[in-house]
């Protein structure tokens, strides 16, 4: 009797082992991000291809053209992150700091408004130093990080979005902060450059 018991012990321990190695196989095999498109993003918020392939979204998904705001979204392209989903939101608001004079000078925290998911804290991070006033806030929601910038630049505004997941093996959890700043800042430096040399406002 306690062979028969050894012997099932030992026929479970197997399969469990073979079925957790199986889960593995499938979750290391499971890419996360979106297929490449054809979309081309308006000129007002194109980031560069070297930013984008830096902060891990190179796919462009989706976008908006309007006289007084231009939005481009990007998303990880699928097989080049493992499990780790990005998305970003770059928003460009031409003329936006011409308000009326009584509201010219809080203008810009009118419109740096702190996200409605989570519990954002403002963040001082001296590598970003786009623009001429900006806020950073930081948060999360659900398993999701988000850095969200705002960027004041003469009368132009600027919203980075930026928000990311990690596949684990069991479930999702949010990215570290530490590990999404890099590519926050490459989209900004990006946007930086192209505004001293007059591409990002048109």
């Amino acid at each position: 009797m306690p062979k028969i018991l050894l012997i099932v012990g030992m026929v479970l321990a197997i399969v469990v082992v073979c079925g957790l190695a199986g889960l593995r196989v499938i979750y290391v095999s499971t890419d996360a991000g979106v297929e490449p498109t054809s979309e081309q993003p308006a000129p007002e918020c194109a980031v560069s291809s070297e930013a984008l392939i830096a902060a891990k979204v190179s796919v462009y998904t989706d976008g908006h053209s309007y006289e007084t705001s231009f939005l481009c979204k990007y998303a990880t392209r699928k097989g080049s992150n493992g499990g780790t989903s990005t998305d970003a939101v770059v928003e460009v608001l031409p003329g936006k700091g011409d308000a009326a004079p009584s509201n010219r000078d809080t203008a810009f925290d009118d419109f740096a408004r702190p996200p409605s998911v989570g519990q954002p804290r403002v963040e001082d991070d001296p590598r970003l130093r786009f623009g001429t006033q900006r806020k950073l806030y930081v948060t999360e929601y659900g398993k999701v990080t988000m850095l969200i910038l705002y960027v004041r630049n003469g009368t132009t505004f600027f919203r980075v979005e930026y928000a990311s997941s990690t596949k684990g093996f069991f479930s999702d959890s949010a990215t570290p902060v530490d590990r999404m700043k890099p590519g926050l800042e490459a989209i900004a430096g990006d946007l930086d450059r192209r505004t001293r040399s007059g591409l990002a406002t048109g």
